[in-house]
C-alpha cells in the first residue's frame, strides 16, 4: 500500500488527540493504529494508512511522533517550548490520475522550527504554535491556535477541539500555487498564485483507559479550507476530513 505524505501530515498534526489522558510526566507511550483521510489534491485517491504513535514528556523535553522540543518554561500549568518537527506535506504528480496534475513540479516535505505555548486549567486547554520552514522548500510560516476541553467519565475521556491554522503566502503558493512554467506544460491549468489564509478546523479525541498501561484511542477532525486553497486548480475539495484510532501502551 502506498502511503501519501500529505495524509501523514494531517494525521500526525492531530496525533495529540489520539492518546489524551494516557501520558503522565516521564511516561513513554507507544501506539499503533489505522488512519483514514480524504485527499484534497485533484486526482489523488483517499488513503488508509498505518498510524504509529510515540509520545514522551518530562519537565524539560517532549517528543510527539514527528515533533520534539525543549521547554523554556514549564510550571505544570503553563508551558513555553522551542521545537523542531518533520513536516511531511508534499505532492508528486504520479500520485494523481489527472493529466494536468501529473505535469506539475514536485512539492517536497521539510523541517520546521518553531515556538509553542499552552496553558491548562479548569477551563480546558489553550495552545498556540508558530513555525517556519528551515530547509528552503517554501520558506513559509504556519501558525496554529486551538482550544480543547477534555471531559472525563470513569475510564473514558472525550476532548472536543476547535482551532484555526494560518499559512503564509509563501507556504500556500509553494504547495497550492501553479507557476507560469507549470501552466505552460498542462492542457487546462492557468497560472495561480496563492496568498496567505486562515483555515478553521474542529474535531474530537477519544481515549478509553483499558488498564493501568493500555489505552484505546480514536479521533476525528475536519478542516475547512480558506479561499486561497480552495481556489487553487490543484485542489478538488473545500476541506479535508480525517479519522483514526488504535491502541497505545504507557511504560
Amino acid at each position: 500500500m502506498k502511503i501519501k505524505k500529505n495524509t501523514l501530515l494531517s494525521l500526525f498534526a492531530v496525533s495529540g488527540l489520539m492518546v489524551i489522558g494516557s501520558v503522565q510526566a516521564n511516561d513513554v507511550t507507544l501506539g499503533l493504529g489505522v488512519g483514514y483521510s480524504t485527499q484534497p489534491y485533484l486526482g489523488v485517491s483517499n488513503d488508509v494508512i498505518p498510524l504509529p504513535v510515540i509520545k514522551f514528556e518530562n519537565d524539560q523535553f517532549f517528543f510527539n511522533t514527528t515533533k520534539a522540543g525543549y521547554f523554556l518554561w514549564n510550571d505544570g500549568q503553563q508551558k513555553v517550548n522551542v521545537n523542531i518537527s518533520y513536516h511531511p506535506q508534499s505532492f508528486k504528480g504520479r500520485d494523481s490520475d489527472n493529466v494536468n496534475m501529473r505535469a506539475l513540479d514536485r512539492r517536497r516535505e521539510t523541517a520546521m522550527v518553531g515556538i509553542g505555548y499552552d496553558v491548562t486549567g479548569v477551563f480546558g486547554k489553550l495552545a498556540a504554535d508558530v513555525s517556519g520552514d528551515v530547509l528552503n522548500r517554501s520558506n513559509g510560516i504556519i501558525a496554529d491556535a486551538n482550544y480543547s476541553y477534555p471531559i472525563t467519565h470513569d475510564l473514558l475521556t472525550l476532548a472536543p477541539i476547535a482551532g484555526i491554522k494560518w499559512n503564509s503566502d509563501k507556504y500556500n503558493d509553494y504547495y497550492y500555487g501553479v507557476s507560469a512554467n507549470e501552466a505552460n506544460r498542462t492542457p487546462d491549468f492557468k497560472a495561480y498564485k496563492s496568498n496567505s489564509g486562515v483555515s478553521p478546523y474542529m474535531g474530537a479525541g477519544l481515549n478509553f483507559k483499558m488498564t493501568d498501561n493500555w489505552n484505546a484511542f480514536g479521533m476525528a477532525q475536519h478542516t475547512f479550507f480558506n479561499k486561497q486553497i480552495k481556489d487553487s486548480p490543484m485542489i478538488s475539495s473545500s476541506g479535508q476530513t480525517l479519522v483514526g484510532g488504535g491502541l497505545s501502551y504507557s511504560f
